[in-house]
């Protein structure tokens, strides 16, 4: 079997879908050393995504197109892919896009990976070229012989607003990354908390600072814990990159009076973050959305307790190992933290579920029921 990946989305996205794709491609690499694979990309980027380092077997090769990352999107949006892509991959018996589009790679089967449906349901959380890309992709998907997506509510939603057959579309969960565990050292914890300043608890938010985060709900709710709060502080630790609508964001810190008490920090790597998870608190994730959660799985394998939103795909992926919240609701969000914060034996549990909740997220997993959707389709 020859198999045709677009990598693209491993180099592009830092997070969610490139934290996905990355591992699932690690992974799939060590588990299949019988079949062909050609993996693609723009002339943009350099092998290997993230700078990892990656040692790829004989049965895989990896393709730079002879075109940039916009000459390809500008070409797929305009003409369906460019002209002369299938001379440069050539012909395939599968073949899987890591993103949302479909390029003409000859091949037998189509695959598409699709997250969520998020910019249909909360547009002003995506740039206008990503709205407008989604337009575009919305009638190819419907020509895969597979959707691939990352929960059970996911598939809901891509079904109801996509129009699709419910048998296109596959759940294939992600998994939690080696590094996320239980860290047992208090110095390296500390060092961590010192190289970004962080000397008092904390409860921390990670994810890209979007309006679909809802972090301008997460500010004020915090604010009121503060209120509350008799002994000690606590800071709001927000891990993670700028993204629509984050202007607001920082000038609601301002504007509530929390410059001091909100410390924005971007993490080096898993390993620190997964420093920063155990040393937390709490991991807090009030998002109005989210197609799978991927930092509810890291802190929970980190033995974390997790708040976290009660929409979407949260409360399928946290299983009862998270207190679930109204992320519409800022006093509930309050509640919670206080909860955490002053209820040892609530913390505890929370940690010995989440923890036992972890351990059935796996990405050699994922890459095993890929590997067999690649199979089940020829």
């Amino acid at each position: 079997m020859q198999v045709a990946i677009n990598i693209e989305v491993a180099f592009s996205n830092p997070s969610g879908m490139g934290r996905y794709s990355r591992e699932l491609l690690r992974h799939i690499i060590r588990l299949d050393a019988t079949h062909s694979y050609t993996l693609f990309h723009s002339n943009q980027y350099v092998w290997p995504p993230n700078g990892d380092s990656w040692v790829l077997p004989a049965n895989f090769r990896v393709q730079v197109l002879p075109y940039s990352r916009k000459q390809l999107l500008l070409s797929w949006f305009l003409y369906g892919g460019p002209r002369t892509l299938s001379r440069v991959i050539g012909t395939h018996r599968v073949y899987h896009d890591l993103a949302d589009i479909l390029l003409p790679v000859p091949s037998n089967r189509k695959i598409a990976s699709l997250h969520d449906v998020f910019t249909l349901i909360f547009p002003r959380s995506f740039a206008w070229h990503s709205r407008l890309l989604f337009r575009k992709s919305r009638g190819q998907l419907r020509e895969a012989d597979a959707i691939v997506t990352v929960s059970n509510y996911s598939k809901r939603k891509i079904v109801e607003l996509l129009d699709v057959c419910p048998d296109k579309v596959v759940v294939i969960y992600g998994g939690v990354s080696s590094e996320f565990r239980p860290i047992g050292d208090p110095d390296r914890i500390r060092k961590t908390r010192a190289r970004y300043g962080i000397q008092e608890d904390y409860f921390l938010f990670v994810g890209v600072f979007s309006r679909r985060k809802n972090l301008g709900s997460l500010l004020r709710a915090y604010r009121i814990f503060c209120s509350r709060r008799r002994n000690g502080r606590a800071l709001l630790v927000c891990c993670g990159n700028s993204g629509v609508g984050s202007k607001e964001f920082y000038r609601d810190i301002v504007a509530l009076g929390l410059p001091n008490d909100v410390k924005i920090v971007q993490a080096a790597g898993d390993t620190e973050l997964a420093d920063l998870i155990s040393g937390s608190r709490a991991l807090i994730l009030p998002s109005l959305g989210e197609g799978f959660g991927l930092p509810v799985t890291e802190a929970m394998a980190c033995g974390a307790p997790v708040i976290c939103g009660n929409r979407c795909a949260m409360p399928e992926v946290a299983g009862g190992a998270a207190l679930c919240i109204d992320p519409t609701d800022i006093e509930q969000i309050a509640d919670a933290m206080e909860r955490v914060a002053g209820d040892a034996a609530l913390a505890r549990s929370l940690r010995e579920r989440g923890l036992e909740r972890a351990k059935k997220f796996s990405w050699a997993r994922t890459a095993q029921e890929m590997l067999a959707l690649y199979q089940r389709l020829l």
